[in-house]
């Protein structure tokens, strides 16, 4: 599991699907879902969307980059996308995530 977690960690931002991922490490896609989601408790995609936030964060404390840059730079397809997906782990946008760090 560390070498797939290594592998994902340096491509999150590319395009990935599970099934690429099962196949590059040799297992169905099936049973790669399955191993995933009992190793790591989330799913595969629950864990890519959690990285990928993760590191948007970061970009959005640490540069002046838009909303639209960071989430192609972190690996979504599109800004709505990366929205969507923000909004679900922060219960708000990203705009609003990056104005309320320079409050005060």
């Amino acid at each position: 599991m560390k070498e797939i977690l290594n592998y994902l960690h340096a491509n999150f931002n590319h395009e990935i699907y599970l099934y690429q991922i099962a196949n590059y490490f040799g297992y169905s896609r099936e049973y790669f879902s399955r191993m995933f989601k009992k190793e790591i408790g989330l799913s595969f995609k629950q864990y890519l969307d959690k990285y990928r936030i993760e590191k948007a964060i970061q970009l959005l404390k640490s540069t002046d980059k838009s909303i639209l840059e960071i989430g192609y730079e972190v690996g979504f397809s599109n800004e709505n996308q990366f929205i969507y997906t923000f909004k679900k782990h922060y219960k708000m946008t990203p705009g609003k995530f990056k104005k309320s760090l320079f409050k005060d």
